[in-house]
């Protein structure tokens, strides 16, 4: 996926942690913080040598007079010789050399880490990466728009169906319940995939619930919050996978005259570890109807504290 080649998957990751996307926000909207200040967000924070090390936050110190507490200089590498000559320099005002003075840390989001948040870049390099990691091709996924202008989602295209992974970048609400539904439907897509990382709003998660529940188009699954996505990505993915074998077969019944899906679903189903526990939904479109159309364990609102 293009999109997401030349984005750092590990960075990306490091993003995906609640605090730590928090932290980085504010620090591209604030410009710097600087360490020692009560009120900075760096007092709020402790992992903050993580976030160096994935190369979202650069750093600074600024040399402080003690007496007027102007500022002196910048120095941004403490272990290199010519910066730390500059140490060696004495303060016009209080006459102490800089390394007498008051040395305070200061970091800003590195350019990596604006991209990745000022875009909402980082959310499609870790769904992809998440996607990679259950065996999903790469080569199979394109990244596309949000649903109702929010986010950006992932086509997935494998099988007899595709997926459509969103990607909310602020809360999903009822409107872009109803932009995925439109989407899935004109673009012939059996199966939707909800990542929010933000609120999914209660009225919004009810309806595509009760779409499932009476069997109304498009199957759409909800997985809110960080964790919880990536607890439950690979459920939601097995779950997809036995819709698409089913579909897939079912264009033989006609041909052969038995129900292959049937046999091929309750074999991948017996292959899992048991997580799908929820009631089935068979898919006809009436009662009388012979079994044809998937048969769906309905996935329940999985949630994590924020």
């Amino acid at each position: 996926m293009a999109a997401a080649e030349g984005a750092d998957r590990a960075t990306a990751m490091a993003l995906a942690d609640d605090d730590a996307r928090s932290f980085i926000t504010d620090l591209v909207r604030s410009g710097s913080s600087i360490t020692d200040l009560d009120d900075s967000p760096m007092a709020r924070y402790t992992s903050v040598a993580e976030l160096y090390r994935q190369g979202l936050i650069e750093r600074e110190y600024l040399i402080i007079c003690r007496q007027d507490h102007r500022t002196l200089g910048r120095v941004s590498d403490m272990d290199d010789d010519t910066r730390r000559s500059i140490l060696q320099l004495s303060c016009p005002t209080c006459g102490r050399r800089f390394d007498e003075e008051l040395l305070r840390q200061v970091h800003a989001p590195s350019r990596t880490a604006a991209e990745l948040v000022s875009e909402g870049r980082w959310r499609a390099s870790w769904a992809l990466g998440l996607l990679v990691d259950h065996g999903v091709d790469e080569k199979s996924v394109t990244q596309l728009a949000g649903s109702g202008g929010n986010g950006t989602a992932l086509r997935v295209e494998a099988l007899h169906g595709r997926l459509l992974v969103e990607l909310p970048d602020a809360e999903f609400g009822m409107q872009h319940a109803y932009a995925l539904i439109r989407r899935l439907r004109r673009q012939s897509i059996e199966f939707g995939l909800v990542l929010a990382t933000e609120p999914v709003a209660d009225e919004a998660y009810q309806y595509l619930s009760e779409r499932v529940a009476m069997q109304q188009g498009p199957m759409v699954s909800v997985l809110e919050g960080s964790q919880s996505i990536v607890e439950e990505l690979g459920s939601a993915l097995d779950e997809w996978s036995v819709i698409s074998v089913r579909l897939l077969a079912e264009e033989l019944i006609d041909t052969i005259g038995i129900d292959v899906g049937a046999v091929v679903e309750a074999w991948m189903r017996a292959q899992g570890d048991d997580t799908h526990t929820t009631g089935e939904i068979d898919l006809r479109t009436d009662d009388d109807a012979p079994a044809q159309g998937a048969t769906v364990t309905e996935l329940s609102r999985a949630t994590s504290d924020q």
